[in-house]
């Protein structure tokens, strides 16, 4: 038998063991690869999400969107629950001495949102949005922010009862914010985009005199549709925009306003700008092949009515910092303090009947004298830097309409409201801006957008100052609204921007039908003015 040194044999040793456990390593290595790939180790992984039931309950469905915690419930306990309420609990609510959340009794049913019946068996879905109970924000929060809490339900065991008799915890949940809920029924966050090879693409060069652009604001593009129609789906949905080669990176979300056909002459998109600067000064518009693509809702859509299905393809909430098409058929009404009906989500009224059918219908409310104006505006409020558009349908009376951002506390009847706006009054259509030293612009008599009133259109307002606002009618006629002093300050409640914003009315007895309203960034300034930076389509460029 022949002797190896020692080395050698230490060696081959060495070598029998990697082959013989090896594999076994390398196994385990691509396992804990695809466990990481997945997520499982980092925070959001580990955190549950989802509506998790006791015993007796499911719980199904669960959204959290800007409007409140949406789920589905149901209850197998072999009998009826009559005039159930529900209340969403956050998981640092303070408890009672009873068990229950402090906010969730039978002395406070006010911050519980009723449910009717719900039978054995029988599921009811729910939409929570009781901003008193502090759960539920308003105000624009961060995509992913995390809510951990509880459904709670009260309920009678009778179909008589003057108040709840029996209390039950239904779920627990873990969910996170997915953004301003789109009316059509589509949340903000967005899902991975559909990339393929399109035909071709055209650049699009952006400029603003030769300044530096700083990309956070809604960037307007109008083109001629008809110049390209053989690349263009007939209502140009499948279109998309880009910050540079087609990838998830560089996925601009766009919205088309007018114009949406391959035949029209004159197409008007609005995509939202990503922050920091895109390369270079271009974006890219790409053709998707058109027997394939179409509206998405999500990163390509389109204005509510110019869809077959309103709203089918309305993504104005992923383009805009505010933005409401009115989708569904409900009625609120404030009434000398008396509301009735359903709210409408972001907005509040005073004097005023909110009529919501794909549309908004704005009136008097029936107990207001004629001369008694009306308010409807954002609950939340916005101020210099943004930019307030309105398409209003048509007006058949509406002397005297303000339409832009209003001053609270505010005083129904014939006198001035403070705000900055445009007027239709006086057999005018002007720009306005009134505070305690008056109006600079009193029934246009300095500048106007027409001498007639009941005019549709797009109206605009721009706040670039505590001092200064811009107006347009249909994107055109750029008007200066001076103010001695800082606007608004009501002698009553001196004030500041940011404030309130929507549709009021120094006198009674209007109707106001309003298609859809937006909050965008103004566009970058050019010598104190808002100027939107040019859009200059290159060549068709084939793929």
């Amino acid at each position: 038998m022949r002797n190896y040194p020692k080395k050698i044999i230490k060696a081959q040793s060495s070598m029998e063991y990697l082959m013989t456990y090896g594999w076994v390593i390398l196994i385990i290595a691509i396992v804990v690869g695809v466990l990481v790939a997945l997520g499982l180790f980092n925070g959001y992984a580990a955190t549950p999400n989802g509506c998790f039931p006791q015993q007796g309950f499911t719980c199904s469905n669960l959204v959290y969107t800007s409007n409140g915690i949406t789920a589905t419930i149901s209850q197998d306990s072999g009998q009826n629950y009559y005039d159930a309420l529900v209340f969403v609990a956050s998981e640092d609510e303070n408890i009672g001495s009873g068990g229950l959340p402090v906010n969730f009794s039978e002395s406070n049913t006010v911050n519980m949102t009723p449910i009717g019946t719900i039978p054995p068996s029988g599921t009811v879905t729910f939409n929570f949005n009781h901003t008193s109970a502090g759960d539920i924000p308003t105000a624009k929060i961060p995509v992913g922010t995390e809510f951990t809490g509880y459904i709670w339900i009260a309920y009678c065991l009778s179909p008589v009862c003057s108040g709840p008799t029996a209390y039950s915890k239904v779920a627990t949940i873990a969910t996170k914010y997915t953004g301003s809920l789109g009316f059509s029924g589509q949340s903000a966050a967005l899902p991975t985009p559909v990339l393929d090879i399109a035909p071709g693409y055209i650049p699009i060069t952006l400029d603003q005199g030769g300044n530096q652009i700083n990309y956070m604001f809604q960037q307007n593009v109008t083109f001629s549709p008809s110049q390209y129609n053989s690349h263009e789906s007939p209502d140009l949905g499948n279109i998309r925009f880009y910050a540079g080669a087609p990838s998830i990176s560089n996925a601009l979300t766009s919205w088309c306003q007018s114009g949406c056909t391959n035949d029209s002459s004159n197409a008007e998109f609005w995509i939202k700008m990503p922050t920091g600067e895109t390369p270079g000064e271009q974006i890219y518009m790409y053709f998707e092949p058109n027997t394939t693509y179409e509206y998405d809702g999500v990163y390509a859509g389109e204005a509510p009515q110019l869809s077959s299905t309103y709203a089918q393809y309305d993504n104005g909430q992923s383009i805009f910092d505010f933005y409401d098409n009115f989708a569904g058929q409900y009625t609120y009404s404030n009434d000398s303090g008396t509301t009735t009906g359903t709210p409408v989500p972001g907005f509040f009224a005073v004097n005023a009947v909110a009529a919501v059918d794909n549309g908004l219908v704005l009136s008097n409310a029936t107990g207001a004298a004629n001369t008694s104006g009306m308010l409807f505006a954002t609950t939340s409020k916005y101020g210099v830097g943004t930019t307030f558009d309105a398409e209003v349908v048509g007006l058949p009376y509406s002397d005297t309409v303000n339409i832009g951002y209003q001053e609270l506390p505010y005083n129904p009847g014939p006198s001035p409201q403070y705000g900055t706006f445009i007027r239709q009054a006086c057999g005018s259509t002007y720009p306005d801006q009134i505070n305690y030293s008056g109006e600079p612009n009193g029934c246009g008599s300095i500048e106007r957008f027409a001498s007639s009133e009941n005019l549709p259109g797009v109206y605009s307002v721009a706040i670039t100052s505590s001092k200064e606002s811009y107006q347009q009618l249909n994107g055109s006629g750029m008007l200066y609204q001076p103010a001695d002093t800082s606007f608004p300050e009501p002698p009553e409640s001196p004030g500041s921007y940011p404030t309130y914003v929507g549709f009021s009315s120094s006198h009674g007895g209007i109707i106001l039908p309003v298609q859809w309203v937006r909050i965008r960034n103004a566009p970058p300034l050019i010598s104190g003015v808002p100027q939107m930076p040019s859009a200059t389509l290159g060549n068709f460029v084939p793929t």
